[in-house]
């Protein structure tokens, strides 16, 4: 698979510009996290542009997000979307810390609705010769969308979240 990381943020270029003209500047930046041992024995990770992946590969997703718009602006949803044919690593999202402000992250499995984990969704399942409706938790290889929800974000200051996934 190559540029894979290049094409999702191509593609997510057009809602940063229109967020960019409300002041809201984004950069979503994808890197291949390499693992290696160095010459003490301890294994130490390095990170290169994601220009070309394969499955099993992790990848690191920043998203910086920078207010221009010489006002505070309230209520600024960061959200990093789980490229296709990856899977988000669980724990790989840390809180961001504003200030004396601890935004822990949230999470979607279908884009729209956020929340802490676990997860959970109604299905309908076959249970001998009807349809019942069940209530299961959606593993965090089943996520699609990872957001902090910043309640106030002040002029000139610039912010920086991130996540990780696999390649499948």
């Amino acid at each position: 698979m190559v540029g894979r990381g290049r094409f999702l943020v191509a593609g997510l270029f057009l809602a940063a510009l229109a967020l960019a003209a409300s002041g809201l500047e984004l950069e979503l930046a994808s890197y291949k996290v390499l693992k290696f041992t160095n010459d003490e024995g301890e294994v130490v990770e390095k990170t290169v542009p994601a220009a070309e992946v394969a499955p099993g590969d992790v990848l690191l997703w920043v998203l910086t997000a920078k207010n221009t718009s010489g006002k505070t602006l309230k209520q600024v949803a960061l959200t990093i979307p789980i490229p296709p044919r990856t899977v988000y690593i669980a724990g790989s999202a840390h809180p961001l810390k504003l200030g004396e402000v601890v935004i822990e992250p949230l999470f979607s499995y279908d884009g729209v609705h956020f929340s802490r984990p676990p997860l959970k969704k109604r299905i309908r399942v076959k249970e001998g010769d009807r349809f019942v409706e069940k209530e299961v938790v959606v593993p965090p290889e089943a996520y699609t969308h990872v957001r902090w929800l910043v309640p106030r974000l002040e002029p000139g200051v610039k912010v920086q979240v991130s996540l990780r996934t696999r390649v499948r």
